[in-house]
């Protein structure tokens, strides 16, 4: 038998290259809101929408060897094993898909910064790969091994792809969803053990069925391990959210810049936080003694202990989109109080009543005073006026904010 599986693994071994290419190509060009391994793992899971296909068309080729040769009537006549050939073929399969999963971690290596060495639970939420990567491979053997017709294995791919996309969406298949995109709590948040294992013991349980549907003489056999997985989904999906992820306090943890206007940012952003601090804190200077005005921005993971805002940056660590944080960032900052973490309770805002005067404003933070001019009718707003705008926000004063826009505006 580890003969058969070494010359199945050669013939199988062109797939690690497909799944390298695939993997990696996500990882280059994806925008990324935390560089650690456990943004990693969340991104390989993700990536079973992309490398999934190539898999079980891998799978469906190697199941539809003996069509192609015309020998697979014959072979039905033999009393050979035919869970054995089968068996092997999709562990080396497996294996292979694997190999390229190793080699891709390797590639982000180069690049990431263990952020959450202190929690190591990223490792079975990246174990996860092997069950799921069996499940996918045994789906495309089932397949060519099921339908007997030549053109299965180009249509495996499609199959797939759109099989993944429709299950994977909320509000059809919660496991698959789960395991497939936890969102933006992913950046700062791992799998429990619990929930990881459950996971990882449901695909195992689809693998198995779809290798008794496509390998055993008697298929009900595959009726256990349906029914396992059939009770694993329903108590994934019954699950709470807090049962199945939890902060990781090291990614959490604040780090803020030590020079210049305090600006703060979760740990596992902390890769953009000079970036970052390039573009706030000239804004944060230009306000510098203004009454009510923030003295400093402390981002968070979540919205109760400041504005809980995700930079998407490369994997380099680069920020996305610098021009458009700028923006926003300048928004951002006439909307918080001086401590720089709560909102204001009375904030204008360019879709609010005052458009034309918090516009002005955030352009004239960007430095931009000519749009700020045009914004009021000619009016060039100063620190003066900015200073009015702070206090009129601090006030809630309504009758002040009114007072900001030239008599022309109001009109």
């Amino acid at each position: 038998m580890i003969r058969a599986l070494r010359r199945e693994f050669r013939a199988a071994v062109l797939l690690s290259p497909a799944v390298l290419a695939a993997l990696t190509t996500l990882l280059l060009v994806q925008p990324w809101g935390a560089l650690s391994w456990n943004a990693v793992a969340q991104s390989m899971r993700f990536g079973m929408l992309y490398a999934g296909p190539l898999m079980a068309t891998a799978g469906a080729w190697t199941a539809g060897r003996d069509l192609r040769r015309g020998t697979r009537d014959l072979l039905a006549t033999t009393s050979r094993s035919t869970w054995r050939p089968h068996v092997v073929a999709w562990a080396a399969l497996t294996a292979a898909a694997l190999l390229g999963l190793v080699l891709t971690c390797a590639v982000a290596a180069i690049f990431v910064q263990p952020i959450t060495a202190s929690d190591e639970l990223w490792v079975p939420e990246l174990f996860l790969c092997v069950p799921a990567y069996g499940a996918l491979v045994a789906f495309g053997m089932a397949l060519g091994r099921l339908v007997r017709w030549r053109l299965i294995v180009a249509l495996t791919p499609v199959l797939t792809f759109l099989g993944i996309l429709f299950a994977s969406r909320r509000d059809w298949s919660a496991p698959v969803s789960l395991t497939m995109n936890a969102g933006p709590a992913s950046d700062y948040a791992t799998f429990t053990g619990l929930s990881s294992a459950l996971q990882a013991a449901w695909y195992a349980a689809i693998a198995v069925a779809l290798l008794a549907i496509g390998a055993a003489r008697r298929r009900w056999l595959a009726l256990p391990p349906m029914a396992l997985a059939i009770a694993m989904s329903v108590q994934l999906a019954s699950m709470p959210y807090d049962e199945h992820m939890r902060d990781d306090p090291a990614a959490v943890q604040q780090v803020c810049t030590t020079t210049g206007p305090p600006v703060c940012v979760p740990r596992y952003q902390e890769p953009v936080l000079d970036e970052l601090a390039g573009l706030v804190q000239p804004m944060l200077v230009r306000l510098d003694g203004i009454a009510s005005a923030p003295t400093a921005v402390r981002f968070s993971h979540r919205s109760d202990d400041g504005p809980a805002w995700t930079f998407d940056s490369t994997l380099t660590g680069r920020l996305v989109d610098p021009q458009r944080n700028r923006v926003a960032l300048a928004h951002l900052l006439l909307s918080l109080e001086p401590d720089g973490r709560h909102y204001a309770d009375c904030t204008p805002t360019v879709h609010g009543e005052y458009a034309s005067v918090a516009e002005a404003a955030q352009h004239w933070l960007l430095g931009d005073i000519p749009r700020a001019q045009q914004l009021l009718d000619g009016r060039a707003p100063d620190r003066e006026w900015i200073a009015a705008y702070f206090a009129a926000k601090a006030n809630c004063d309504g009758e002040a904010m009114r007072l900001l826009v030239p008599a022309t505006a109001n009109a």
